[in-house]
């Protein structure tokens, strides 16, 4: 079903606000995101943010921003790849909301992209099915606040103060995984690979269903799952308007099946490709990742270089048609096929990402 990302974070009294982001709008965020959460009464807003989107965002605002430092603050986190997670965890004495997905805090993402996102909430002593993911998502911000700047650990101290039912005891579910790098444990150092195979197991994966807007350059991160796995087949829905390089066409041309990307809420206005979803349909169960990892080595944590932070969940299917839900198997009609002649192959530089309109699972 399709919402407002807006909708989701402004419903609802919270006196607490973390938000973890790759890019940032930042006169957005304050006229738009902050300014409704402050009229509802949330005054301990933060947020963490890549660092060098975070000089780009300074150096590009041309608007006065009055509330940066005082009524909200901006924590930049450095790393040898890229900060790529996004994560609005908003809390209070006896409710929480987890929004965690492909969406930034941009005016893109709340207005014309295509974003996919999971919301959880939980209702202290009545409703707690979801505690657990909310716990290592707050342990996953406590270990990125970990050598954060005295006023951010100040300010995490007041979310913990208000929120004493995050520190209740709760047992993982074993449908719904978060995964992340860093993992939530500063004593592991799992990559999400390592997450996603530990999950796995010994299954093998008969086909992979991917959306993702970017892709590594040789496609390596799919040749890894075809060496390990014996993936047999392959969809990719893309947006055709987006190039591929010349390097992926070998693999491209082995067993695997190119879909255009389309738009059932067309009304919406949503037109632009951001979402990261990969469906694992294997002999055992079916499994689907969706967070901020792009398909890719880096976002993975199979690269032999520095890989992204990342965040996601991980689903083990059951009882649940996500595959239609989220429109894939409508996206995936023989009219949306592509053949090698649909798609633009040139050299290019991928980047970690774009902005962002949203599908909730």
């Amino acid at each position: 079903m399709a919402y407002s990302i807006y909708d989701l974070v402004r419903n609802g009294k919270y006196e607490n606000c973390a938000i973890l982001t790759y890019s940032l709008n930042i006169k957005f965020y304050e006229s738009v995101i902050w300014m409704r959460l402050h009229q509802n009464g949330c005054f301990n807003n933060l947020m963490f943010v890549d660092g060098s989107q975070y000089n780009n965002a300074l150096m590009q605002e041309k608007q006065t921003l009055d509330f940066l430092g005082t009524k909200y603050t901006i924590c930049p986190i450095y790393t040898l790849a890229a900060f790529h997670p996004k994560i609005i965890l908003l809390t209070s004495k006896n409710k929480g909301k987890l929004i965690i997905g492909s969406a930034n805090i941009t005016s893109s993402a709340f207005t014309f992209n295509r974003e996919i996102v999971n919301e959880f909430e939980v209702e202290a002593n009545k409703d707690e099915t979801y505690l657990y993911l909310f716990k290592e998502c707050w342990a996953y911000i406590n270990r990125l606040a970990s050598d954060a700047p005295p006023f951010i650990k100040r300010q995490i101290q007041q979310l913990r103060q208000t929120t004493l039912w995050l520190e209740k005891k709760a047992e993982p579910q074993d449908d719904a995984i978060f995964v992340s790098f860093p993992t939530p444990s500063s004593n592991d150092n799992k990559k999400v690979i390592d997450s996603l195979e530990s999950s796995i197991g010994r299954a093998k994966i008969k086909s992979l269903t991917i959306l993702s807007p970017f892709l590594d350059r040789d496609l390596g991160l799919l040749e890894y799952f075809t060496d390990k796995y014996g993936v047999k087949h392959t969809n990719f829905i893309i947006d055709p308007e987006n190039p591929i390089d010349p390097a992926a066409q070998r693999i491209l041309k082995t067993g695997v099946s190119l879909y255009k990307f389309t738009n059932p809420i067309a009304k919406s206005g949503a037109t632009k490709l951001h979402a990261k979803v990969i469906y694992f349909q294997t002999d055992k169960y079916d499994f689907l990742l969706c967070g901020s990892m792009n398909f890719t080595s880096k976002g993975f944590g199979t690269s032999s270089t520095a890989c992204n932070y990342e965040a996601g969940i991980l689903y083990r299917i059951k009882n649940r048609n996500y595959f239609n839900e989220l429109g894939l198997s409508e996206m995936m009609a023989k009219s949306n096929n592509l053949d090698f002649s649909d798609i633009k192959f040139e050299r290019i530089k991928i980047p970690d990402v774009q902005d962002e309109a949203v599908i909730m699972i």
